[in-house]
This record gives structure tokens, sequence and C-alpha cells, in this order.
């Protein structure tokens, strides 16, 4: 319940990020943030598909912690409550099966201003910008390269694209340990650069 989150978060240090979608990226992302001595809040539409996987994180006895949110509303607001006068910036990666479900998942949320959201849910670069102004905050759009098992390992490449690049450098260290981080350019050139390098190898 939320109750208990803010309780758990109370005894805690600061939870600086949030993974909205946990299917096979999204847990295997939540497993190497928290490896990497993050404390993680967790959420999936699935509820069930969530406990599972934290339950699986939790075995592995790594440094950081994860706890699991009813809602994404639970996410963002057990961010903006743990990251409140700390300096620095909070970051929710969106990890959902498609940018329509991205897009109708920030439509029904309030983004504080102490979090940056990081949509790395696989899209078009059109897709992309779309939900960023749906964010109409700071917004990291990404693209991931490489399988879950990379994510674990941190052997894959993350491509990122933000319209500042200071955007990027606030959370820089967040997402480092899921990859080699590379700046694209402005929001959706993450995208065509992830789209270029897969026709490059693959077709």
């Amino acid at each position: 319940s939320a109750r208990q989150l803010q309780k758990a978060m109370a005894m805690s240090r600061p939870i600086r990020v949030a993974v909205l979608g946990m299917g096979k990226m999204g847990a295997a992302m939540c497993e190497r943030l928290v490896a990497a001595g993050h404390d993680v809040v967790a959420w999936n539409r699935s509820g069930d598909r969530a406990v599972e996987a934290v339950s699986r994180i939790v075995k592995l006895n790594h440094e950081g912690r994860v706890l699991v949110a009813a809602t994404p509303r639970h996410a963002m607001n057990a961010l903006w409550y743990s990251m409140q006068g700390e300096e620095k910036q909070a970051v929710a990666l969106v990890v959902v099966s498609d940018s329509a479900a991205a897009e109708s998942l920030l439509r029904g949320v309030a983004v504080p201003p102490n979090v940056t959201i990081a949509n790395l849910t696989s899209g078009s670069p059109e897709e992309g910008r779309a939900i960023a102004a749906v964010v109409g905050g700071e917004v990291v759009d990404g693209a991931y390269c490489g399988p879950p098992e990379a994510v674990r390992t941190g052997t894959g490449q993350l491509f990122v694209s933000a319209d500042d690049e200071s955007v990027v450098d606030r959370v820089r260290d967040v997402l480092e340990p899921l990859g080699d981080v590379c700046f694209a350019g402005p929001v959706g050139a993450a995208r065509a650069l992830d789209y270029a390098v897969v026709d490059l190898y693959f077709v």
C-alpha cells in the first residue's frame, strides 16, 4: 500500500530510481541498478509479475533495495517524497510494451519537478518526440541496443537523447550501470541512431 511504501522510505536512504514496467528489459534494468547499489521502486501493470521479479532480485542479496509500488502515481510520489531536499535529480525509467502504453502511462501521472523521465520503451523517433511532448518537463529519450542479458552485465549500448545534454548529465550516473551511454542529440535522435545500427548489422 501507499502507507507501507512511505513507511519503508522513511526508514531508508533516499530512493532515487523508479522502473515503470517489469517485463524482461525492465526487470533486467531493475536488477542491474539494485546491483549497482541503488534503491529502486518498481511498478508493473500486472502486479504479480512485479512481485515475482522483485522476489528474484531480493534473493541475489545486492547492496541496493527494491520496493513495489501499486500504481505509477505511487512510484512518482515515492521519488518526490524520498528525494525532497536532495541535490541529485531522481529518474523514472519507462520500459513498457510499446509507445502507446508509455504515452498512456505518462498521461495518467503528474511528474514531480525533481524527477526526470527516461523513456526507454521501444518505438520510432516520432513516437519518442510525441511522448516527450506529453511529459513536458525534463525527458531523456533512449534506446537500448542489446538483450536483457547485456543489461544485467552492463555490456550493452544505451543511446540517449535530450533537447539539452545537461538533462542527461544530471542522471548519467544512474544510466551508466546499464551500459555504454552515448548521447545522440535532441529527442528522437537516439531512436534514429538505434534504427541505423540495427539496419547496419541485421539487414
